[in-house]
């Protein structure tokens, strides 16, 4: 809790593992982006059922997955894809073939206007038809993370300026 940073890990752990069961998914993971590193990810973390491969952080910084997280900024908001064989382009497909796609949400995690991130639920044994209720419940945990994130940015603001005024103040 030193920083707010502790805050938002717990936060990220908790969401993960809360999604993954709440929808009974396969995996629900969080990734950051950096833009200036043309979106290569870093993995958050991760919940995922057994019989599944972890995430590789090589995957998340692969080109054809900068290319899919480029295609989900550009199309904004939540995608839902119940069937990643059939709804995408051949290089998207490929970009989610090591991550065992099949079915998947991914809603966009934002900080100061900007892509921060995804929470990205996924199902790997099969396609999955995502009721309305499901799409709406990660767009509105997203919607919430991105808040924390905000808060988080807000109160680490304040906690450098108190320590740039303490030594006025003494």
């Amino acid at each position: 809790m030193e920083n707010g940073l502790l805050d938002l890990e717990e936060l990220f752990r908790t969401t993960v593992i809360e999604v993954q069961q709440l929808l009974s998914a396969d995996r629900v993971c969080i990734v950051r982006f950096y833009r200036e590193t043309a979106w290569k990810g870093d993995l958050v973390a991760e919940s995922s059922k057994s019989g599944w491969d972890q995430l590789s952080e090589n995957n998340l910084r692969s080109k054809p997955f900068e290319e899919l997280v480029a295609f989900q900024h550009q199309r904004g908001g939540v995608v839902a894809i119940s069937d990643s064989s059939e709804k995408l382009q051949e290089h998207h497909r490929e970009a989610l073939k090591p991550f065992q796609v099949h079915g998947m949400i991914a809603a966009p995690l934002l900080k100061n206007d900007a892509l921060w991130g995804l929470l990205w639920v996924q199902q790997s044994d099969g396609p999955r038809q995502w009721t309305r209720y499901e799409v709406e419940l990660v767009s509105q945990i997203s919607q919430r993370i991105t808040i924390a994130l905000q808060q988080s940015e807000v109160l680490m603001q304040a906690r450098f300026q108190a320590e740039q005024q303490k030594p006025c103040l003494e």
